[in-house]
Formats: structure tokens, C-alpha cells, sequence
């Protein structure tokens, strides 16, 4: 018999569901954003330190688009970021999206 089914219009018993309804919501707000506060903190830890199990180059990753078509090799895009940034480039992959 625990069911608003059994309630009838305008009792004051409708109110118990919309309380919790809103304790409910209140609550799993907050969590969420206590859970976004923790990620945020483990996340700029993640970028400021890395990780043990990866390379560290992996954090220097760049994505690139539009590529004049005079760059779009490796060896042409690595010298050309080269130029930019002497003794800073690892390396250079173009995935080319080719019809």
C-alpha cells in the first residue's frame, strides 16, 4: 500500500514524494559536483606529471588541420614545425584523408 496510487487528490502526503524528489536532486547535484572537483584535481596532476606507464611524449601530441598541400608529407611538416621550433619536434604523421 505504499504507492501514490493510493493517495487521493490533495492530500498532504503528495508532498513527501516532491520532497524527496528534491533532497534527491539536491544531492546527487552536489556529488556530482564534488566528483568534478576530485577529477579536475587528479587530471591537472595527470598533465603536470604524467603517468609512469606512458612516454612523455605523449603529452606534447598535436593535432594539425588544414595543411597547405606544400607540407603534406612527413618530412616536409617535421622541417617546416622544425624551422618554428628548433630542436623541439620529435616527429611528424600526416593522416591524410584521401578520396
Amino acid at each position: 500500500h505504499l504507492s501514490m496510487a493510493n493517495l487521493q487528490n490533495g492530500s498532504w502526503k503528495l508532498w513527501f514524494p516532491t520532497i524527496f524528489l528534491w533532497l534527491l536532486t539536491f544531492y546527487v547535484v552536489f556529488m556530482m559536483n564534488e566528483e568534478y572537483k576530485h577529477y579536475v584535481e587528479c587530471r591537472m596532476e595527470f598533465l603536470a606529471k604524467g603517468d609512469a606507464r606512458t612516454h612523455p611524449q605523449q603529452r606534447y601530441t598535436l593535432l594539425v588541420e588544414q595543411v597547405p598541400k606544400e607540407l603534406r608529407s612527413d618530412l616536409a611538416l617535421k622541417e617546416y614545425f622544425g624551422q618554428l621550433f628548433p630542436g623541439k619536434v620529435h616527429s611528424a604523421c600526416l593522416a591524410l584523408n584521401v578520396p
